[in-house]
């Protein structure tokens, strides 16, 4: 059956609750935005998926509807910092505050055990080093799991990271940003952490003298080639999909892309990862999530084809493009913004390469508030 999450019903409920305005007030939803072509494009590709190119109709037309809801999301978040400027602020301290919350909830979790933590494994940063022993309890809490948890978290730090070095900035958002930077190391996910090191790259560029960066960025390349020499030599280090790795897991969806043009161009049909690629035997149907794609870029491709893969890839390029082109005509405010967006958007694509947090509801819709919220007023 379909399965009914209470965030669910709240994002249901919000989209009406605005429509109702808008239906009162006169005003149209559908406001002018720099990328209302990208919208409309996704819209017309998902139309073309689930009309004519899908495996399974059903999915596919829930996941379309469910993409919706972000772009409605977006263009609700628009009309209101449109007509209420400063409502921009308060929306921002909310995202914040429900990350510090979580963080809270993440640390208390990672310390005790309890509190909702029900996943530890052998991933400890000191025990990888040989230091102590290297069995941890994961932050995992009211975002699924840790790895979730660790991309919702990265990317409400790609939010604060242009603020504290303001100098007029209180001591409190530092404080939080430690909270909720704490409880992001807690969750040991390392593609987290290796996407946000990537997102912070931009953003310590532009907000830091070139001596430090140059220092930072340096610490970065040690710390990456360390990482990656860990990788080639300690297999299960890379094997930690369930008894797989990656590689194993990734060979799946792309026998279902290479096995004829259609798979190649056209892909199979959104949210058909499933039905149509081969699980191991043994997998029971409700740890098969377990095996899904780990790869953002390859379940684009299977379920839509070149054209899905090379829009989503456009979509993000640009987003970067036209927010890094945009300098002195904008506040400070409004470039840190700008900044927070860009370092967002390589956390992403840095962390789709071995996750595919992009697919989740809840992720997607925060994705495109944040993206509203950057566009200028």
């Amino acid at each position: 059956g379909i399965k009914i999450f209470i965030s669910e019903v709240c994002v249901l409920f919000t989209i009406l609750a605005f429509f109702f305005f808008f239906l009162l007030k006169k005003k149209k939803i559908i406001v002018n935005s720099f990328y209302t072509p990208f919208i409309i494009a996704f819209l017309f590709l998902f139309v073309v998926n689930f009309s004519f190119v899908t495996v399974d109709t059903q999915k596919s037309f829930l996941y379309f509807l469910h993409f919706l809801e972000s772009f409605l999301l977006f263009y609700i978040t628009l009309n209101l910092i449109k007509d209420q400027p400063q409502e921009r602020l308060n929306l921002i301290r909310v995202i914040i505050l429900a990350a510090f919350i979580q963080s809270v909830i993440g640390i208390l979790q990672h310390f005790t055990g309890k509190f909702g933590a029900n996943f530890i494994s052998d991933r400890g940063y000191l025990g990888i080093l040989k230091l102590t022993s290297g069995r941890v309890w994961h932050a995992i809490g009211t975002m699924g799991t840790f790895n979730v948890l660790g991309s919702y978290l990265g990317v409400c730090l790609c939010i604060m990271l242009p603020l504290i070095f303001d100098p007029n900035r209180k001591k409190r958002t530092r404080w939080i940003f430690l909270a909720i930077f704490s409880a992001f190391i807690f969750t040991y996910s390392r593609g987290a952490l290796l996407a946000l090191t990537a997102g912070s790259i931009p953003i310590l560029f532009k907000k830091l003298p070139r001596k430090q960066f140059i220092i930072i960025l340096a610490t970065i390349i040690v710390m990456a080639s360390f990482m990656t020499a860990k990788a080639k030599t300690d297999r299960y280090y890379m094997d930690t999909v369930g008894y797989e790795g990656r590689k194993n897991i990734w060979e799946r969806p792309w026998a279902v892309i290479s096995h004829n043009y259609k798979n190649l161009v056209m892909g199979t049909g959104a949210n058909t990862y499933e039905k149509v690629v081969q699980y191991p035997p043994n997998i029971a149907p409700e740890y098969r999530g377990l095996w899904f794609a780990h790869n953002q870029y390859i379940l684009l491709w299977q379920e839509f084809g070149l054209s899905g893969l090379g829009l989503f890839i456009i979509f993000f390029g640009v987003i970067i493009f036209h927010n890094l082109s945009i300098k002195n005509k904008t506040s400070d405010f409004e470039y840190n913004l700008k900044l927070s967006m860009v370092g967002i958007v390589i956390l992403s694509m840095v962390h789709g390469y071995f996750d595919h947090q992009f697919t989740l509801v809840h992720m997607r819709n925060h994705f495109f508030i944040i993206l509203a919220l950057s566009e200028l007023t």
